[in-house]
């Protein structure tokens, strides 16, 4: 006897958007382990907002430009 299992696609979708962004979040950590400086204010301001944005466990939006979650100079 063989039993189907349904898979709701919304579901599928959440779970890939939720990996993207613990990949994202991993590789910024990743850089920001490699790279020892002096951060400047603003840099730590953004990497403080990246990171409560990224604590919520939503995805990160798709449909914005370069620079719109964390926007500094390396």
């Amino acid at each position: 006897m063989t039993d189907t299992a349904r898979i709701d696609n919304n579901l599928i979708a959440q779970v890939r958007g939720h990996a993207r962004s613990f990949e994202t979040a991993r590789q910024a950590k990743a850089r920001a382990n490699v790279f020892q400086q002096q951060e400047e204010p603003q840099t730590k301001k953004a990497l403080n907002r990246l990171d409560k944005i990224l604590s919520t466990g939503r995805p990160l939006r798709d449909d914005v430009p370069r620079g719109y979650y964390v926007n500094i100079q390396v």
